[in-house]
């Protein structure tokens, strides 16, 4: 089984959600919550940052301790959060897709696949954190045996000699870690990559089949990408222009740091000029994801839907298990 075409998937896209009664009343719920969350939680991190630096001398130690720990467990609690509300709006675009009856209040499937969702996201995370760790180890293990290390060694063997360890972070050391970095990162996307587009399909086959588990979702993901990946790679190319926006905002989000590499600087306060940069950033990803998010998210569906494996008439979607509970 193989992706269709680009037009075939965007035909059916447009098909299935002409028929979506509430498909933009999700994305709006979805989009709120998203944006709401992350101003919150930036408000929430700079007063506790204040509060900290506030509580000065001993007799402080026990607060700075507290509040340290709740700004430590806020972006995991948002993440984790966030994690799950993705995997309800996957769930919700999935009956959207399939031309069947979804609403805000699906949602909350993500929360009900915690424990899945958990799992299939920490054994992602283990897969290329490996990948990474044993890329770095050969990488810098090969480049220290050639001519061209002998700048970095000789700017690491000072500092070695040094007894602040500190100094093993010199700024001196960017440079000549520069190529070994460059080396790193490339070859850990050529490894990656690949292995990013073989478990694409993995959230999607979980939130489809939860009773089957995360590592059964990896390895079916990986089944049905066989000869699909290149497919999956066309079909991103459409969107260049949504992927592109993102990136874009999200530059604008630092703008309060990158004005002043260039000289310019702002009348107002850094902490003005950080809210002002991150308000523009949501307001504009408010607009991508409330606007393009639904077409993207069928259209991926839908080719998830193109080559899963066939099932039986009698099998039951997720959105009717929840529907029956």
């Amino acid at each position: 089984m193989k992706i269709p075409h680009y037009q075939e998937l965007k035909q059916h896209t447009g098909s299935a959600l002409s028929v979506a009664r509430e498909a933009k009343k999700t994305i709006l719920f979805y989009t709120g919550i998203l944006t709401g969350m992350s101003l919150l939680v930036s408000i929430l991190t700079m007063v506790l940052d204040n509060q900290i630096s506030g509580a000065g001398g001993l007799s402080g130690m026990d607060s700075r301790s507290i509040l340290s720990t709740i700004r430590s467990v806020l972006p995991i609690a948002q993440s984790v959060i966030l994690m799950c509300l993705e995997m309800g709006y996957i769930s919700a675009a999935m009956r959207f897709a399939r031309k069947q009856y979804a609403d805000p209040a699906h949602l909350k499937t993500g929360f009900r696949l915690f424990a899945p969702t958990l799992r299939l996201t920490l054994l992602q995370a283990l897969i290329f954190s490996a990948i990474l760790l044993a890329v770095t180890n050969l990488v810098t293990r090969l480049y220290l045996l050639t001519p061209f290390a002998e700048p970095l060694w000789e700017a690491t063997a000072p500092l070695l000699d040094s007894a602040a360890a500190d100094d093993l972070f010199s700024p001196d050391l960017f440079l000549p870690m520069l190529p070994v970095l460059a080396m790193i990162v490339a070859v850990f996307a050529l490894v990656a990559v690949p292995l990013v587009y073989r478990y694409r399909m993995a959230s999607y086959r979980l939130v489809d089949h939860p009773w089957e588990g995360a590592r059964a979702a990896l390895r079916n993901s990986r089944h049905m990408m066989r000869g699909n990946c290149l497919r999956l790679f066309r079909l991103d190319l459409h969107f260049w222009w949504y992927y592109l926006l993102s990136l874009l905002a999200s530059l604008i989000c630092y703008g309060d740091q990158l004005l002043p590499l260039v000289g310019i600087e702002l009348p107002i306060s850094e902490t003005a000029a950080y809210f002002l940069f991150y308000a523009i950033y949501l307001v504009i990803q408010f607009f991508l994801f409330y606007r393009f998010r639904n077409r993207l998210e069928v259209t991926y569906v839908t080719a998830y839907d193109s080559i899963r494996p066939q099932e039986s008439d009698n099998s039951v979607v997720l959105g009717s298990i929840f529907d029956m509970a």
